[in-house]
């Protein structure tokens, strides 16, 4: 459509021109952005500090929805098929529905004792959510009911201390050629 959507950290959401960089809007959350935005479906989405996704109208910036999560989002909010998929730092996986924000289901998995701050964005394959965690672990779920395809261990936990045991998968997969690309902390993809 020719815009670039930006946010700040004081909740400011910006829709720009992308040849001219003229603003087409502005809306004022008035909420702490930490994750986005993410863009799709006629929809700008932000996550925030406070547990929190918001919906704007991607046309003329208004508020849609807020939907409450169980903790802060760092990551960039994904939406494709009416269905948004948000990854919480205490590492859940939201499938919410992208016209009211309802909770349509969870994927959660257990966050190790000591890992890094951060957490991947979600990928959105057709119907398949691919999404990296803090355990080293890639999954593949459906993106309409959060059931998994499958799940695999890319780098397990090796050393004697936490600091050593360290896997999360910060960087957002990428898929090229139907093949899946990620990289864990340990640098290993």
């Amino acid at each position: 459509q020719g815009r670039v959507v930006v946010a700040d950290a004081e909740g400011r959401v910006q829709s720009l021109n992308s040849e001219n960089g003229q603003n087409v809007w502005k809306q004022d959350t008035e909420a702490p952005i930490s994750g986005g935005p993410g863009v799709g479906e006629g929809l700008v989405l932000v996550g925030t500090r406070d547990a929190e996704v918001i919906a704007l109208n991607e046309n003329d910036g208004e508020e849609l929805w807020r939907s409450r999560l169980s903790s802060e989002v760092l990551s960039v909010p994904r939406v494709q098929d009416e269905t948004v998929v948000v990854h919480t730092i205490d590492g859940k996986l939201y499938g919410l529905d992208a016209e009211n924000g309802a909770q349509q289901w969870t994927y959660d998995r257990t966050v190790p004792v000591l890992t890094l701050r951060g957490n991947s964005s979600p990928v959105i394959d057709g119907a398949s959510v691919i999404a990296g965690f803090a355990s080293g672990k890639l999954v593949n779920l459906d993106v309409y009911t959060g059931d998994p395809h499958w799940e695999t261990l890319v780098t397990p936990p090796r050393g004697r201390s936490e600091l050593e045991r360290i896997v999360d998968i910060d960087a957002d997969p990428v898929i090229y050629d139907g093949v899946i690309y990620v990289c864990t902390f340990q640098g290993e993809v």
